[in-house]
Parts: C-alpha cells; structure tokens; sequence
C-alpha cells in the first residue's frame, strides 16, 4: 500500500465545530435569555440538547403566571407609616403580618420605631 492510499483510505470527514459564540447565540436563541459569557462550550451543548428534548408546546394553551409584585415599602418603613397615621401597635403588627408573608416582626419592633417617633429621630 502506497502512502497516497494509506492516507486518503484512513482520513476521515472532520465535522466542523461550531465555535462558541455561535452556541451562545444558538442557546440564547433556543432559551430566549441571556447566555453566561462564563458557560463553557460543554455546559451550553448539554443545555441545547436538553432544551431540543422538552416536549413542544402550543402558544395557546401556554398560560402565564403573574409575578408576585413586592410590596412598595419595605418592613421598617410600613411600620413608620402606619404608627405615624396613628395607628396602634397591636394594629400596625397585624397589618405587618397580613401584607408581609413569613416575617418575623415582634411587637417589640413595633415599639422600637414608636420610641425612635417619639424621640424625634424618625
């Protein structure tokens, strides 16, 4: 066997690679979000193909949820609020409990910002 037969008989096709960024533009476009400039080319491949095996859904039957909105003020400032609209403190802790799902305010929280009211520093 000759080089020339040696050679064309154990080459092979080489697939092309795509490069990075095009799998970043690929998965941000499959995802619909961003891509993390950190995402190596493994990570982004196994998060294309798990994105190709998720069974397709219609536009129309998709329904989307509204994100939950955070409440405007945060804890502190809720209490200032209803403490200076005189409110009482067992009433403004109820309110706290009401809108501020899981928190752990204590009426001795509420007292602490009637005392800083009425020393004039808040």
């Amino acid at each position: 066997m000759n080089l020339a037969t040696l050679v064309t008989t154990t080459t092979q096709p080489v697939k092309s690679v795509p490069t990075i960024k095009e799998l970043r533009a690929q998965l941000a476009k499959a995802s619909g979000a961003p891509v993390s400039p950190k995402m190596s080319q493994a990570s982004i491949i196994l998060a294309l193909s798990k994105l190709e095996n998720q069974p397709q859904t219609d536009d129309a039957n998709v329904v989307i949820k509204p994100k939950a909105s955070k409440p405007v003020l945060g804890i502190g400032a809720r209490i200032l609020k209803e403490l200076k609209a005189g409110t009482s403190p067992k009433d403004t802790l109820q309110i706290i409990h009401d809108n501020f799902e899981g928190c752990k305010t204590t009426m001795a929280c509420v007292y602490w910002y009637k005392s800083k009211i009425n020393n004039g520093l808040m």
